[in-house]
């Protein structure tokens, strides 16, 4: 006879039965402690979160006054219009200015053929003057019309002639935008 069959039968069940509420208590406590440390986790990554947030608040108060001139900078490297032959115009007018405050003859202003790509018009800028007053008027579009950029120059100067011929090809950028209404 084995051991076990010694053991009454009611015994058995009564040692399998506390096995089972023991099984089920450590069941529970393991379901416990797995939800408690999945509920740190969350707390741990919400204070994180927060402490970013933190920082960035801290930054942007530090640095308000840099982050809005570099913001006004960006800006400034389109032009905001509410249509396109408005901004056209208004670049024309803009380059007949610059021709006549550098005595600039013979002056054109044509939009290149091609297609617009991604808010960039090709416009030949064409005029005959002086060299003195074409390095001005470039650095005058750099400084003061960062939405013209110079992609190419072209000058030519003839043995007998004073005046160059020029042409400088630029990138007209723009940016279409609803007209502001205001109210009466």
């Amino acid at each position: 006879m084995s051991h076990w069959s010694a053991i009454p039968a009611a015994m058995t069940s009564r040692i399998q039965k506390k096995w089972v509420i023991v099984g089920v208590i450590w069941t529970g406590v393991l379901c416990l402690h797995f939800w408690n440390v999945h509920l740190m986790d969350r707390i741990q990554a919400a204070r994180e979160r927060k402490e970013l947030l933190k920082m960035d608040e801290q930054f942007l108060a530090a640095h308000q006054e840099e982050i809005t001139k570099l913001l006004e900078e960006r800006g400034s490297f389109y032009h905001d219009t509410e249509a396109l032959s408005l901004g056209l115009l208004k670049v024309e007018s803009e380059l007949r200015g610059l021709a006549n405050a550098h005595g600039f003859t013979e002056v054109e202003v044509k939009r290149q053929s091609g297609e617009t790509v991604g808010g960039r018009i090709p416009i030949l800028f064409s005029f005959r003057g002086s060299l003195k007053g074409l390095i001005e008027c470039l650095e005058a579009l750099r400084s003061d019309h960062a939405y013209l950029p110079v992609s190419r120059v072209n000058v030519e100067i003839g043995p007998s002639e004073k005046r160059a011929r020029c042409q400088a090809l630029l990138n007209y950028r723009y940016r279409i935008v609803a007209r502001e209404e205001n109210p009466i």
